[in-house]
């Protein structure tokens, strides 16, 4: 199944059996994003979920236990890195 959304240098991790696609941005021109999408492998489909509190491109995302840990960032605009993390509980 596809995305909802198109997105390029975005991180992904699993929990919980489910598929968490997170940030990135929307070619061609896009910058970083908040919003996640998780893909349940019992109905084949990717759901929006809610988003991070960070808009994030070109960053690292893990998984540990039910929680999905991301962190770091690239700022296009203004060509510098993030420092910032942040975790989630999966559903």
């Amino acid at each position: 199944a596809n995305m909802t959304s198109a997105r390029k240098a975005f991180a992904a991790a699993s929990a919980n059996g489910k598929i968490y696609a997170m940030g990135g941005a929307s070619p061609p021109n896009g910058y970083g994003c908040k919003s996640v999408e998780v893909y349940d492998p019992s109905t084949k489909a990717w759901a929006a979920a809610p988003p991070m509190g960070t808009s994030r491109y070109i960053f690292a995302a893990t998984a540990l236990g039910p929680t999905v840990y991301v962190s770091g960032s690239f700022d296009e605009a203004t060509h510098a890195a993030s420092t910032s993390a942040e975790a989630r509980a999966s559903a």
